[in-house]
């Protein structure tokens, strides 16, 4: 019997990983719940246990090169790309990209060739018609055409005359998309060298961060390719697909205003009630009964709104082929953090002689989640991509084992052979940022004012949802007179916990059972000092301080100075950034006081702007 017959799928797709990501020692691991997601933490791809029972190793081994083929080369989520919606206008081009990296992963192992051959024969949605906004039907049927050679001969019909006509105008430019490639090689541990001229001028205009002061020159011509069909799409094919997308809007705010039940429908379904009927199942019931828009229909901005949110969230849940299913596609799923005693800590007494005030109710903290859930799935991606390094492998000396020799240990094992052990080079990829953030919120009463403690709370369970899903240990405290802790580095997110976040606003009206409740002082800078104390003495290599505020300081003395020698004294201390986030009206006073600042933030635009900021600030740890 050979060797690989005695060998499991899963250890079949170990070695193919290996050897894929030129031994970056990423692990393969069965989920049981069927999930296909590469975990850049922690190296691991999980691969579905269902499918590789039902499908075999080949169809699989195909979607693993599809995983690598990201790693390599897709940069798209590095780049400004200007549209009505973030995770939208991501989807589409996660669904452009997917041949792009097909076509580079099978030009660089000719072998995959078959594996793709293979999940062809085993995959089942390409025999089925799509059913669901037409938006998604282009993103989907272009998929399947890439898969399909672009033969559509063998691919069910499109009954949409609106969608099968949007196909055939970017039929050439879409498979001119999965054409542009960079080299087909993935050498890695070159030097980096200074930007080239055609970087500068092509790729650092549309990056979201900072541009960086030397890549790899291969790097940089995997950028610019990935920049050169990005500008292709957005000039090519979005316009096109931005129509499909404004139809299913039409459509879909028709509905709302045709019948009121729909309206109640989407409503409770973005908001996550309880036994609310699934978004995807909403707008596939609205889409049917409303086959086409009214264009004498004014849509009312509140509609809009709604069937873009529905939309967006249809779309972070869609996942009808694997290769739409990656955590390098999709938002990751939520991650364990640091586990530690997790437990409810107790009130504090409140102080003598002061009474609670009637009808104190906490915040929801489920159904503002909910209500953000596109927003954090966007920002999870925004700040994935800074956390976790895109540079290529590296190689690094001294390993008893490798892929090749390291010339320069050579003579000194010749004068000294126990340095045997030191002789080989291996490639490995740069570790992930060690980041802990500390979240401080201004409980004052003037956060009561014009509904900015609303706009904070929202802001907090946006950032909360966010460090947790990304594993990032994290702090949230309050202030007033002093710093008032409600979740303390280290501690593992717990249902219990998002319950005390749920006090919050509360305890900016004073009225807080067991809490602070001094909303007439906020002593900004002492509270900004103790926080950013507490943080330093984490374990981690870079720390972020965000203070949530209006930045109107009201403790004893000039307390105006006192907060700027604060934000001063952090902003000098090595290792920390700090950022002052202004949310909701009437908070650009954070202006005065932070450098790095975002002021007057709507809560539905609170993940682009924020993540905009923090990517500015991880950048310049």
């Amino acid at each position: 019997m050979s060797i690989l017959a005695t060998r499991t799928p899963v250890e079949m797709l170990r070695g193919l990983a290996s050897g894929l990501c030129r031994d970056a020692s990423i692990e393969v691991v069965e989920s049981d719940s069927g999930t296909w997601a590469y975990n850049p933490d922690n190296h691991v791809i999980l691969v579905g246990k269902d499918d590789l029972q039902n499908k075999g190793v080949l169809p699989c081994a195909a979607i693993l090169a599809h995983e690598t083929a990201h790693y390599h080369i897709s940069r798209y989520n590095m780049y400004r790309m200007p549209f009505k919606s973030l995770t939208i206008i991501r989807e589409l081009m996660n669904g452009l990209e997917d041949p792009r990296v097909n076509e580079w992963i099978q030009h660089r192992y000719p072998g995959t060739k078959a594996w793709f051959q293979a999940l062809v024969a085993a995959e089942s949605f390409l025999r089925k018609p799509f059913e669901g906004p037409e938006y998604l039907g282009f993103i989907m049927r272009n998929c399947a055409e890439a898969l399909m050679d672009w033969n559509t001969s063998t691919l069910p019909a499109i009954t949409s005359p609106r969608l099968a006509s949007a196909l055939k105008a970017t039929a050439s430019a879409r498979r001119e998309f999965s054409l542009i490639q960079p080299p087909f090689e993935c050498s890695a541990g070159e030097p980096s060298v200074g930007l080239t001229a055609s970087f500068v001028a092509e790729v650092v205009p549309i990056l979201a961060g900072p541009a960086p002061q030397a890549l790899p020159a291969l790097e940089q011509e995997v950028h610019l390719a990935q920049a050169r069909a990005v500008r292709m799409a957005m000039r090519e094919i979005v316009p096109t697909f931005s129509q499909l997308l404004e139809a299913d809007i039409g459509r879909l705010a028709r509905g709302f205003h045709e019948d009121p039940r729909l309206l109640q429908l989407a409503h409770d379904a973005v908001s996550g009630k309880g036994g609310a009927m699934p978004v995807r199942m909403v707008v596939r019931v609205i889409l049917r009964l409303i086959q086409d828009p009214d264009s004498n229909f004014v849509i009312p901005s509140h509609y809009r709104d709604l069937a873009l949110k529905l939309l967006e969230v249809c779309a972070a849940c869609t996942s009808n082929t694997p290769l739409c299913n990656s955590q390098e596609c999709k938002s990751p799923p939520v991650r364990s953090t640091r586990l530690s005693d997790s437990r409810k800590r107790p009130a504090r007494p409140r102080p003598p002689g002061r009474k609670p005030r009637q009808n104190s109710q906490p915040a929801s903290y489920e159904q503002t989640r909910a209500r953000l859930e596109p927003q954090i799935c966007r920002l999870v991606k925004t700040i994935e991509d800074v956390l976790v390094p895109r540079r290529r492998l590296r190689d690094e000396r001294g390993y008893e084992n490798g892929y090749r020799l390291d010339i320069r240990e050579v003579p000194h094992f010749e004068a000294d052979p126990r340095r045997y052990n030191r002789l080989w080079c291996r490639r490995n990829i740069p570790s992930r940022r060690e980041l802990a953030v500390s979240l401080l919120v201004d409980l004052s009463g003037s956060m009561e004012r014009e509904g900015k403690i609303h706009a904070a709370f929202a802001g907090t369970v946006l950032l909360v949802e966010m460090l947790h899903r990304l594993g990032v240990p994290f702090a949230v405290n309050g202030f007033q007179n002093r710093m008032i802790p409600f979740f303390e580095l280290g501690d593992g997110f717990s249902k219990a916990l998002a319950s005390e976040l749920e006090w919050l606003p509360a305890e900016a009206s004073g009225n807080r059972p067991g809490g602070n409740n001094e909303p007439g002082s906020n002593d900004d800078g002492p509270c900004v000092l103790a926080a950013a104390s507490a943080l330093s003495e984490f374990p981690a290599t870079q720390r972020l301080l965000i203070t949530v505020s209006d930045g109107e300081p009201a403790g004893e003395g000039d307390s105006e100075k006192k907060l700027r020698d604060a934000v001063m004294t952090v902003s000098k201390t090595p290792t920390m950034g700090i950022v002052g986030l202004g949310l909701g009206k009437g908070t650009d006073h954070v202006a005065k006081y932070y450098p790095r600042h975002m002021a007057n933030v709507p809560e539905d635009q609170l993940a682009d702007r924020i993540g905009g900021l923090l990517v500015e600030a991880l950048m310049a740890l």
